[in-house]
């Protein structure tokens, strides 16, 4: 994703996450360059997969999709509920 050279992008997802983060920062064993990074890269990386885990997952019922004639707002909406 065009990380920095010896740095990392952490994603915190819980509480646990945080305490080892804030323990690693506090023993300075980690050092933290940028509190607010730009996720524009990873946000696009992460809809990629999803798009193509979701063809995966439906396989031959996208053909199906197909004959219904479903647009994109159709399936929205639908899947919205």
């Amino acid at each position: 994703m065009g990380a920095v050279k010896e740095e990392t992008l952490v994603i915190i997802r819980n509480k646990t996450g945080q305490d080892l983060i804030d323990a690693a920062v506090k023993g300075v064993q980690i050092e933290i360059a940028n509190k607010t990074p730009d996720l524009t890269k990873l946000k696009e990386l992460t809809n990629r997969k999803k798009r193509k885990n979701i063809q995966t997952l439906l396989g031959t019922d996208m053909a199906k999709i197909h004959y219904l004639g479903l647009s994109l707002e159709d399936l929205k909406y639908f899947m919205s509920e």
